[in-house]
């Protein structure tokens, strides 16, 4: 059955959205050494945000041309929930 799968990709999506967006750009003003509006904080946060946007849609469209197994695409699916919700 589909229903795991797709109950994970939705919880995966709100923490993303209702965590990370949140509190991702202040998480990133604190790993600044100098203060907290630093360079080193917005590069951390605009190099995350890129990363996410540009390596979600890309593991879709190689999930859709290669079998993903099941059990690796919960693994991977609990893997970014954690990830977000830390």
């Amino acid at each position: 059955s589909l229903l795991w799968p797709i109950l994970l990709a939705t919880a995966c999506t709100t923490a993303q959205w209702g965590l990370v967006t949140s509190i991702g750009p202040i998480a990133a003003k604190m790993t600044d050494p100098i203060e907290c509006g630093g360079p080193d904080g917005r590069w951390a946060f605009r190099q995350a945000v890129t990363l996410n946007m540009w390596m979600r849609p890309g593991a879709s469209m190689l999930s859709s041309a290669l079998r993903c197994p099941r059990w690796l695409f919960i693994i991977i699916g609990v893997l970014q929930l954690c990830c977000a919700a830390t």
